[in-house]
């Protein structure tokens, strides 16, 4: 396949949602490079360390401006924007309304920010339905990284869309290298995702949008996270809800869906033993690609990939998985584009590869069923 060009591989259409709740989106900085199908998964979860309490859906109501905490855009001084128009008839956004630092959860000794979200709504005219809602999951490979950051473009494009864009954080693996048992790793990352996810479904009535089309889209490290939390329903049913309950789901740039291929491959072994730990179960456990069975009823897929032909090749063997078990996926190299040069694409008003490809699969999700 041509770089820059995508594959459009035949399976069903993206669901509809049959009672409305959200996933959230993943993003991760840091390079990872991906693998190949692991072992069967673990039965259980590995525990969980802490007493996680969810946060009441506070009313989200948006003021009528914007917020001077809003993060920048990246746009090129002196750019025409050229993103394409939506195929999807969708009320646009005048302006952004935002609401920052709103707490998903709580949980004793960990700082309030890693357990929050940001919520950028669309400023719309009277009388427009509610608008879908983008849940965004940051990178870095899942020991930094923050909500605030690389999103200015993409809250412009969804929001002058009509989109909700929501962008949340979680907690994160310590940066330098630990043997700590009771680190922040494996699964505590998605299960704070989860959770966020589900906040943002009860809440969504509250800053306007509707509930019952959600979509989840991550980066690198928060790809992977987005991966595991839409293919096995554990974290989700943690909150009553299933990856049925996410409308699409795009991944950005991860080659963690398999993680016992990429702990083989040996490539960043601090940073992927530092989130996964040495156990092989737990590494099989992780991997998105021993959660893809037949008749789960998953969400749609847009996989970008970039980078080397392995690399390229676990994107495509994810989506050749996920096709071969009934469902839609679609596979877009990015061709060129570096690692973080994928993410920063999205939504950038000079953007011809990804933000294009992301428009138009969103907008065939939003079609309504056959």
């Amino acid at each position: 396949m041509p770089r820059g060009e995508q594959a459009v591989v035949s399976g069903p259409s993206p669901g509809r949602l049959r009672w409305a709740l959200p996933i959230a989106v993943l993003v991760l900085l840091t390079s990872c490079t991906g693998g190949t199908t692991g072992e069967t998964t673990a039965s259980t979860l590995p525990s969980v360390s802490g007493t996680v309490e969810p946060a009441t859906p506070a009313p989200i109501v948006p003021s009528s401006s914007t917020s001077s905490t809003r993060p920048p855009s990246s746009s090129t001084p002196g750019s025409e924007p050229t993103s394409p128009e939506p195929a999807v008839a969708l009320c646009p956004g005048s302006g952004t309304t935002t609401r920052t630092n709103v707490a998903y959860s709580r949980m004793e000794g960990v700082d309030p920010n890693l357990l929050s979200l940001d919520v950028y709504g669309p400023d719309l005219a009277p009388g427009c339905p509610p608008p879908p809602v983008m849940i965004y999951i940051h990178g870095g490979g899942w020991a930094v990284g923050d909500k605030s950051q690389g999103v200015g473009d993409k809250i412009d494009w969804f929001n002058s869309r009509g989109w909700v864009f929501v962008s949340v954080n979680y907690r994160l693996t310590p940066e330098e290298p630990s043997d700590d048992p009771d680190r922040v790793m494996y699964p505590d990352h998605n299960e704070d995702v989860a959770a966020a996810i589900a906040f943002a479904a009860r809440s969504a009535e509250g800053f306007g949008a509707d509930s019952g089309r959600l979509f989840l889209m991550g980066h690198s490290a928060g790809a992977t996270i987005a991966a595991s939390v839409a293919t096995d329903p554990r974290y989700l049913a943690a909150h009553d809800m299933s990856p049925a309950d996410l409308t699409c789901v795009v991944l950005l740039d991860t080659a963690g869906y398999d993680v016992t291929a990429q702990m083989e491959l040996g490539v960043n072994p601090d940073m992927w033993r530092n989130a996964f730990g040495d156990d092989p179960e737990v590494w099989a456990d992780a991997s998105a690609v021993n959660h893809v069975v037949p008749g789960a009823e998953l969400p749609g897929f847009l996989v970008v990939t970039r980078g080397n032909d392995l690399r390229v090749a676990r994107s495509r063997d994810f989506v050749d998985l996920l096709t071969g078990a009934g469902y839609r996926a679609e596979l877009l190299d990015a061709g060129d584009l570096d690692h973080a040069g994928v993410n920063a694409a999205v939504g950038r008003p000079d953007d011809d590869v990804v933000t294009p490809a992301i428009d138009t699969f969103l907008s065939e999700c939003l079609a309504p069923s056959e």
